[in-house]
């Protein structure tokens, strides 16, 4: 379970991240 939570902690930072770029004004072409 620890490697799960890892994994998902980190799609959620990511999101986090893709978000901000985006909020900036920055679209990043994500697939």
């Amino acid at each position: 379970m620890a490697a799960f939570g890892s994994a998902i902690g980190v799609a959620i930072a990511l999101a986090i991240v893709t978000f901000a770029l985006r909020g900036k004004g920055h679209p990043e072409p994500l697939e």
